[in-house]
């Protein structure tokens, strides 16, 4: 299944040749941590591992070049490794999310890997990122199906759930769908004997609402409806042994809790001309909670899109669509989505849809009752903000690069500015139009940052 595609450009492709170099334990930084990157976002996602080595023959480039653009724009430490001894408990010290790609078969088959990735996601909680051929090979025994019961079935067999069938060609055109089955409903164009779904999936499920947010439109740009559909997307996908939807209750291995599996994305399969597919509910993107961590399967990435898609349409659209869902699905496994929800308090995360997700988060994050006077940022002075006329105006008393953001109760950027601070300097902002809304406000010392909410 080896498939042929350009190599990484410019400085990329240079660091990437010396990597080939080095000796096998070589840690490869291809983007170093950046505390000032184009895009300045509120995320845990501070240090990200590629394990990009394979026992078979994908192209691992692709996810790559997205991951590569990812940590340029955000920001996060990005290292990166081909080789099959680097898994360690060392290489994964300080590890937010750990990135399988492409594996083709089970890349932790040692003991010290295995061992290292189970401690990272059972025990620490952090997260793991599994894409396309991830799902190939990986032993468990089946009788026509997995039996993940089975004491010979590989942990990472355990995380997939289903294991590869078969394939369509490369390039296989189809619609992809954001799920959102509830509990209770069967699944659109499922078999006839096909149960009812035992809990919310993708859409419908609070966990993962915000993966969905702020993905790029279908290009169509007529129905509404069609904003949570992606049409003529090409990729080589993947038929499963069976559906994971039907893993839906929750399991113990060797003492440690594996939840239900919830189905993020599907692909539409009667909107392809091309044979092959399978019929019916047809997952093709999920995550399940495995101990204290989590962890999603993507078998999007053996393209990164980043061409016209639509391109059959009168309206392709010039994006990337996985580079946003896996940017999405990073801060998920880091917990970006969760967290205080009550706007009455000073820790509250406008994008937060859960307040915990597995037992090492703390069921009581809001602690600060939150007013107009922020806590202080720096031991002499305070940020006060206040409303004047029809702006919202900070005082920057630190020297350095500050950044303030509005935001609406739902999470919404409504404005932000930056501005450097000392000597009584002012950054004023337009004042949003709503009964109630969020400033945030990062200050230069030590990178604090005071969030409150303001009801003019």
């Amino acid at each position: 299944m080896r498939i042929s595609s350009a190599g990484v450009k410019g400085w990329m492709a240079a660091a990437w040749v010396l990597a080939a170099s080095l000796p096998l334990m070589a840690q490869v930084a291809v983007v170093p941590s950046n505390p000032n990157p184009p895009v300045k976002v509120n995320t845990k996602v501070k240090h990200v591992l590629l394990n990009n080595y394979t026992l078979g023959g994908h192209d691992q480039t692709f996810m790559l070049d997205v991951l590569t653009r990812l940590a340029t724009k955000y920001g996060f430490q990005l290292d990166v490794s081909d080789t099959r001894t680097y898994i360690t408990p060392s290489t994964l010290e300080g590890v937010d999310v750990a990135v399988f790609n492409n594996g083709e078969g089970d890349v932790l088959s040692d003991s010290t890997s295995l061992g290292a990735m189970k401690n990272l996601i059972q025990v620490k909680g952090k997260g793991l990122l599994q894409e396309h051929g991830a799902a190939s090979y990986i032993p468990c025994p089946t009788s026509g199906r997995e039996d993940l019961t089975d004491p010979d079935c590989r942990w990472l067999a355990r995380i997939l759930v289903r294991q590869y069938r078969s394939q369509v060609a490369y390039n296989t055109e189809v619609r992809v769908i954001a799920d959102s089955v509830k509990q209770g409903e069967v699944p659109p164009n499922a078999d006839a004997d096909a149960p009812a779904a035992t809990m919310n999936h993708g859409r419908s499920n609070p966990e993962s609402r915000m993966i969905f947010e702020a993905l790029p439109p279908n290009g169509l740009g007529i129905n509404p409806a069609q904003k949570y559909s992606w049409d003529s997307l090409a990729d080589q996908w993947f038929n499963f042994i069976a559906s994971p939807r039907l893993q839906d209750s929750q399991q113990v291995f060797d003492g440690v809790t594996f939840s239900p599996v919830n189905v993020l994305f599907s692909l539409d399969v009667d909107s392809s001309k091309t044979p092959g597919l399978r019929t019916g509910d047809h997952p093709c993107a999920w995550g399940r909670k495995v101990g204290a961590g989590l962890t999603a399967f993507n078998s999007f990435g053996h393209w990164d899109y980043l061409r016209p898609r639509g391109a059959s349409t009168a309206h392709p659209v010039k994006d990337s669509l996985e580079e946003k869902v896996t940017w999405n699905l990073l801060r998920y496994l880091a917990r970006d989505f969760m967290g205080c929800m009550d706007n009455r308090y000073q820790e509250y995360n406008p994008e937060a849809s859960v307040t915990t997700l597995t037992s090492i988060d703390d069921p009581s994050p809001c602690k600060t009752p939150a007013n107009t006077r922020l806590q202080p940022l720096s031991g002499k002075q305070e940020n006060r903000f206040k409303v004047d006329g029809k702006s919202v105006v900070v005082p920057l008393y630190e020297n350095g690069d500050y950044r303030v953001r509005i935001l609406s109760m739902d999470g919404k950027a409504l404005a932000s500015a930056s501005g450097r601070g000392g000597d009584g300097r002012l950054l004023s902002l337009p004042a949003p139009q709503a009964k109630s809304y969020v400033v945030r406000i990062e200050a230069p010392r030590s990178g604090l940052s005071s969030t409150s909410v303001l009801t003019p």
